[in-house]
């Protein structure tokens, strides 16, 4: 029988997938704004607003999980 102590580490973690998708559009909005840059055509908003979106992914995923690594 498990002791009471074990019982939030097992608890599931809130935040953690929203805060994967927020880095994988910052990640993705990065590459494609370096390869634009290095290919020389001209950069859209639509990377910027991947990477805005991304961050405020990340920030309401670590809002969720209130704090908790």
């Amino acid at each position: 029988m498990p002791s009471d102590r074990s019982l939030p580490d097992a608890a599931p973690r809130k935040g953690a997938a929203i805060k994967l998708f927020g880095v994988a559009f910052i990640f993705v909005g990065m590459l494609d704004t370096m390869l634009s840059w290095r290919g020389g055509f001209r950069m859209d908003g639509t990377y910027a607003l991947l990477i805005a979106f991304g961050f405020f992914l990340f920030a309401l995923g670590v809002i969720r999980s209130g704090g908790r690594t």
